[in-house]
């Protein structure tokens, strides 16, 4: 399983929140992380269009369109491929590289 951290980049309070953590093990799932994501709303963070309620878990057999829009051209589109850190605007994509791996 791979597991990437999501996090978002607060300018005016030079601050990153891990705002949600996306895993991938045959198909994808996203749940926004409780600890920050309180705190980065009140700082301006808006939940994605994608995932509207902050407490439900997602899951897709495909990656999913929010992420998706974010990898760089010529990635072959193939997140679970990746262990690059992905910086688009306020976003950040980073591979957790302290989960056990099988």
């Amino acid at each position: 399983m791979k597991i990437f951290e999501i996090t978002w980049i607060d300018y005016k309070n030079i601050k990153t929140y891990v705002i949600g953590i996306l895993a991938y093990d045959g198909r994808y799932i996203f749940r926004y992380e409780k600890n920050q994501i309180y705190e980065s709303i009140n700082n301006g963070f808006r939940p994605f269009i994608e995932f509207p309620d902050i407490n439900k878990i997602y899951y897709s057999n495909e990656l999913f369109q929010t992420f998706y829009i974010r990898l760089p051209k010529g990635s072959n589109h193939n997140l679970e491929d990746s262990d690059a850190e992905l910086a688009t605007d306020r976003i950040k994509i980073r591979l957790r590289t302290d989960v056990n791996k099988k």
